[in-house]
């Protein structure tokens, strides 16, 4: 898989692809294994196994089946830490064809992403082979749409602060505060 840089590495399942038709030929187990085994050679995604998901969904009581909703999606990813998670369909569309479909859905902003792979099914390795590599730079590509950005310190701030104004002509401020009394007061 082609290897592309970010840091840090982001948290990433892969739930089932649903087959969207009996014409898929039930390949559904076969394509999230698949592609769930490609995601795992990004560097810069740390993939949760499919295994602790469910064992995790199950304690849970969370039952989802078919496409995965934003809700549920965020749900998941309070539950397990995920910050993204990819679920799909398998689509027919002609005698051992089918159209790959991933949903890519940040966990902490809802925010949904696809990547798709048409092809034969004789040639099922190279067809999850390039969905994931599609859904692999889709994460990387939309991680700042995918995962709420770390709130900005107060030491960040200030530096940014200070960096914005170095070097640049500031007006001078005058107060002047009466007391109650008649007497003022002014600073510089």
């Amino acid at each position: 898989a082609e290897k592309l840089n970010t840091t840090p590495p982001l948290a990433v399942a892969v739930y089932d692809f649903s087959d969207a038709d009996r014409g898929a030929g039930n390949l559904g187990a076969k394509v999230t294994a698949l592609v769930t085994a490609n995601l795992t050679t990004e560097t810069n995604l740390v993939m949760l196994e499919r295994a602790d998901l469910s064992k995790v969904l199950n304690e849970q009581a969370f039952d989802i089946s078919g496409i995965v909703s934003s809700d549920a999606a965020a749900t998941i990813g309070q539950v397990t830490g995920v910050k993204v998670l990819v679920a799909g369909q398998i689509i027919a569309t002609g005698p051992n064809r089918v159209i790959l479909v991933a949903n890519i859905i940040g966990t902490e902003t809802s925010r949904l992403f696809t990547a798709t792979a048409e092809g034969s099914t004789e040639k099922l390795l190279d067809l999850t082979g390039d969905l994931s590599r599609k859904i692999a730079r889709t994460i990387i590509a939309q991680a700042p749409n995918l995962v709420n950005p770390t709130p900005e310190t107060r030491e960040q701030r200030i530096t940014r602060i200070v960096t914005t104004i170095a070097g640049t002509n500031r007006p001078s401020v005058s107060v002047k505060i009466s007391s109650f009394n008649g007497q003022g007061h002014s600073w510089d």
